[in-house]
């Protein structure tokens, strides 16, 4: 896999890109740009989803980017664009609606470069449109029990413990839970029994939670037992033998080549709001949320294409076993033996003994 920050080096200026973002399709020619940042510059840029041309050059961060695409024109009545989905891996025809109805058809790999803003299965199109709004909850009303009902049919959560300073008579953390659907923002006191069916999901085992740094943040969480902890901290830690006392952010963007501007608002850091208010403002929600949210595709990107990638390689060639083999009257030879296959299962590669416990 070629990283976003990688593939940087391929657009060159003068290039034309289109842009996608939660509310634009932006077309335009690149102008500058900054790889450290994944800040991109464009000029004469025009909005396709509402046939608007800007009159000035467009400066565009990496958390505003969904999609980068380049364009290759070839004529004035054909237009080629080569896109990729975020997060699938796999090259796609995308459909993008302009005032001409132009034919847009995907270019082959080896044309182009493919979407810039690759993450492989970071997910991050998705993490764009589950950060529109975040679902911040007080009280056991519908929109709690039905954050509840998308929790318990998960196998994974990301998790997010922020302490929060008394307020009032109570003091409680806030707890932010991401799912493969939405981001939710719980700032509810949890031992009450109007939320004890939020409190019984915490402490089963399924689904499992995924925490980073998992002691510290449950010295705010003493009152439960939280179980079926995934520590992102310890998977980084066996994954790759380190032991170093990164953050979050700084593992992030190493593993999934994510820049530090995603954790940022338009690409520049702001002061953290005061304690007991910061759970008011929007800023925050969506900068817990956006944390909680990659909580969630790291922990799935350790245990599936780190923890468990010589499982799924052995898996993907004992599949094959057949479907390579063009030699009909070979395959039929093989199904009588009943241990096709058998030597793609490699039980002396190391993988096993990492994975059992000690």
């Amino acid at each position: 896999m070629c990283s976003s920050m990688k593939k940087l080096h391929l657009l060159q200026k003068g290039q034309m890109l289109r842009i996608e973002t939660n509310n634009e399709i932006l077309e335009g020619k690149l102008k500058s740009m900054d790889e450290k940042r994944l800040c991109l510059q464009l000029e004469n840029v025009r909005d396709i989803k509402r046939n608007f041309t800007y009159n000035t050059p467009q400066r565009l961060f990496y958390d505003e980017m969904i999609d980068i695409q380049i364009i290759i024109k070839k004529g004035s009545d054909d237009a080629k664009v080569n896109s990729e989905n975020i997060g699938t891996g796999n090259s796609s025809k995308t459909e993008v609606e302009d005032n001409a109805h132009k034919s847009m058809e995907p270019i082959s790999n080896d044309a182009a470069v493919n979407s810039v803003l690759d993450t492989h299965r970071a997910g991050l199109k998705l993490s764009h449109t589950q950060l529109r709004d975040p679902l911040y909850i007080t009280q056991a009303d519908q929109k709690y029990h039905k954050a509840l009902v998308d929790i318990k049919h998960q196998s994974m959560v990301g998790v997010v413990i922020v302490p929060q300073l008394a307020i009032g008579n109570r003091k409680a953390p806030i707890l932010v839970v991401a799912t493969s659907r939405n981001v939710y923002i719980f700032d509810i006191p949890i031992r009450e029994n109007a939320f004890c069916d939020f409190a019984s999901t915490l402490e089963s085992e399924w689904p499992r939670k995924a925490l980073h740094n998992s002691h510290k943040q449950l010295e705010n969480f003493k009152q439960f037992k939280l179980a079926g902890v995934f520590d992102t901290f310890v998977a980084y830690c066996l994954t790759t033998g380190k032991k170093t006392p990164e953050s979050f952010e700084e593992i992030v963007q190493e593993t999934l080549n994510v820049p530090l501007t995603y954790f940022e608002s338009g690409g520049c850091k702001k002061k953290s709001p005061q304690p007991v208010q910061h759970h008011l403002t929007k800023e925050w929600r969506s900068a817990v949320a956006k944390k909680a949210l990659m909580q969630l595709k790291l922990a799935e990107y350790l245990l599936h294409e780190k923890m468990l990638a010589q499982f799924y390689r052995q898996c993907d060639e004992y599949s094959h076993t057949f479907s390579n083999n063009d030699n009909a009257f070979e395959v039929q030879q093989l199904l009588a033996t009943k241990r096709a296959g058998l030597d793609h299962i490699k039980l002396n590669d190391g993988w096993k003994a990492s994975l059992e416990p000690t």
